[in-house]
C-alpha cells in the first residue's frame, strides 16, 4: 500500500514509477484523502492494483487485497 502524499518530499506515484523502472512489479494499492481525476488517472497509467480513498470502508481494503492475493498466487 502506498499513500499517494507521502512525507518527505516524493509522492506515492513518483515511489511506484520508481518501482516499475528497476522493474518492481509488486501490486500496489493507493490510498488517498485527497480523491480526483488526475491522480486517480495517474495510478492507473502506473498499473495501481486498487485506488481506495482514506475514510472509506474498511471491507473495500481487505476485498482488494484479497483480490490481489487470488490474481498473483503469491
Amino acid at each position: 500500500m502506498l499513500d499517494v502524499h507521502l512525507d518527505g518530499g516524493m509522492s506515492g506515484l513518483e515511489l511506484r514509477r520508481q518501482m516499475l523502472d528497476t522493474g518492481d512489479l509488486t501490486p500496489v494499492i493507493f490510498l488517498t484523502a485527497h480523491d480526483d481525476f488526475v491522480t486517480r488517472s495517474e495510478a492507473d497509467r502506473l498499473g495501481c492494483a486498487t485506488f481506495i480513498r482514506k475514510g472509506g470502508s474498511h471491507v473495500s481494503l481487505i476485498d482488494a487485497v484479497l483480490r490481489i492475493e487470488r490474481s498473483h498466487g503469491d
